[in-house]
Formats: structure tokens, sequence, C-alpha cells
């Protein structure tokens, strides 16, 4: 009986946010580098129970520091404690000091 009451235990569902970026005037208008990697996202949510809270979609280089699609991810991420995923690190940023 102690046994079975063990093996019930639950585990905590984590909860993540998705940030999506393509760069190319010509790769907003396709759609299809942000399909591609909301694919890839949304396949590795489903293969580990991670449930989307929210996803955020950005257009524009990954280079230039100030990027406020980019912060306003970052920001609800920290304010509602949720861990950030992207398809590619390249996809959040070129920088890694903005990385960082």
């Amino acid at each position: 009986m102690l046994g079975d009451k063990m093996n019930r235990t639950r585990t905590k569902q984590i909860i993540g946010v998705a940030h999506l970026r393509v760069s190319a005037p010509r790769q907003k208008r396709s759609g299809l580098g942000i399909a591609a990697q909301r694919r890839i996202i949304r396949h590795y949510f489903q293969v580990n129970n991670i449930r989307l809270d929210r996803e955020f979609v950005e257009y524009g280089s990954g280079r230039p520091r100030k990027r406020p699609k980019a912060q306003k991810t970052i920001d609800y991420c920290r304010k509602h404690k949720r861990p950030l995923y992207v398809a590619n690190q390249s996809r959040l940023a070129r920088n890694v000091g903005f990385i960082y």
C-alpha cells in the first residue's frame, strides 16, 4: 500500500515560453522560418511534456543590442518565472553578450 502511494507522486509540469525570430524580409513573407521553428519547439514540448504558456514572434536582425521584442520575452519569463525556449540559439541573438 505504501509503495503504491510513492509511485503516484506527481511531478510538476514545466510551463515554458517560446521565442521565434526571422531576420530576412523574405523569411517574414514566406513564413517558412517561423513555421519551422514552431514545429521544432512544439515537438520538443510534446516529447518532454512541457506546456506552452506564451509564444513571442520577432521579425528583424539578431545583432542589435536594443531589441524590444526580445527584451519583452525575457522580461515576461523573469516576471512569471518561466524557462525560455528557442529552436536554435541564433534565433534569440547573434550577440553572446545579449544572451548573457
